[in-house]
């Protein structure tokens, strides 16, 4: 019943608004809220009692069908009906809980910035600009003995609270519940699909890849935060991400959002034109390079069948939701970041 009224109304704006606002974030909201208590990661405990719930239920079953050789069809339509229940209760509160939010205002529609055709020139300026914060940035970044970010990692997870205040007194329709985002015990698994962070939404939880580059843990809060606040689009969410950290006070968060968009904005940048890319590149200190190669490396390891197959699923469920570009749409960012850095074109 949810599926078909999600269907029949998720074109219906006002309707999707409404829910998103009213229903939607308040709950999700408040379950986050109750999840708080504990600085580790629910979401990550509920999928391991899913495990062994699924576990036990194939074992349940087959003893049932051993036991009630005789009742055989009466078993197979209990346990089928209950097989099928399960799933489609998990989609149904998927849709309430999350997937309204693709269907409802963007950010990019609530913030009047603009998305607009841009030329070499425009995405060279803004790589420089962000190659200059980081150059500016490096110096005050702590270091570790190989010339890697060290900056306090408990600092980061206690400032997650309140990082958004900064990106709020510009765009107010953010705010939010003030909660801690947390870390994923089992982190390397995250990374084995190639994932820095879940807005879990059955918890409402921000939940943080702790295994991947130091240098990267701040934006990355700020990502999982901005799909908190409602903002579901993946290329949005790095943009609010990028400015949040840039508004934040923090120097650790600031030099980590300004890797996230140079990164971004070089790839675009050597692909367009390689010489010009070159000439940013030089300009960075050998501890933002250091962070850079860091990050290349760690996450090429993991590159490999599974990998494909999590990014094949998610770009799956990125485009039933209405996200035309799919896992693609990550690189948008820096169109959004042009559009707001260069206003007037």
């Amino acid at each position: 019943m949810i599926q078909a009224l999600f269907h029949l109304f998720k074109g219906n704006r006002a309707v999707m608004n409404y829910l998103t606002d009213n229903v939607t974030h308040p709950v999700r909201g408040f379950i986050a809220l109750i999840c708080s208590v504990t600085v580790w990661s629910v979401a990550e405990w509920l999928l391991i009692l899913a495990a062994l719930f699924a576990a036990g239920f194939v074992i349940a079953f087959a003893v049932a069908v051993v036991k009630h050789r005789r009742q055989l069809l009466q078993v197979l339509f209990s346990y089928l009906t209950l097989a099928a229940a399960i799933p489609l209760s998990v989609l149904a509160l998927m849709t309430l809980l999350w997937n309204v939010n693709y269907h409802a205002d963007s950010f990019t529609q609530k913030s009047g910035i603009l998305v607009r055709d841009s030329g070499v020139d425009e995405l060279y300026e803004v790589t420089a600009l962000f190659a200059s914060r980081l150059v500016e940035d490096s110096g005050v970044i702590a270091r570790d003995e190989n010339g890697y970010f060290a900056e306090d990692f408990e600092a980061m997870f206690d400032l997650s609270k309140t990082v958004f205040r900064g990106i709020e007194a510009e765009f107010p329709f953010l705010r939010g519940r003030e909660l801690r985002s947390k870390k994923v015990f089992f982190s390397k698994a995250l990374s084995e699909i190639r994932t820095t962070g879940v807005a879990f939404p059955f918890t409402g939880e921000a939940n943080i890849n702790i295994h991947q580059p130091l240098a990267w843990v701040p934006a990355t809060i700020a990502h999982e935060i901005a799909h908190q606040r409602k903002v579901a689009s993946e290329q949005e969410a790095n943009f609010v991400a990028i400015l949040a950290c840039e508004l934040s006070g923090s120097a650790a968060y600031r030099y980590s959002g300004n890797l996230l968009a140079y990164n971004y904005l070089a790839s675009a940048l050597a692909a367009e034109d390689y010489a010009r890319f070159l000439e940013i590149a030089k300009t960075l200190p050998s501890g933002v390079n250091a962070d850079l190669r860091l990050h290349y490396e760690y996450w090429k390891q993991f590159e490999g069948r599974v990998s494909e197959v999590s990014d094949s699923l998610y770009d799956g469920y990125l485009k039933n939701q209405g996200q035309a570009l799919g896992t693609k749409s990550y690189g948008a960012v820096v169109d959004l970041l042009i559009a707001y850095y260069t206003p007037n074109g």
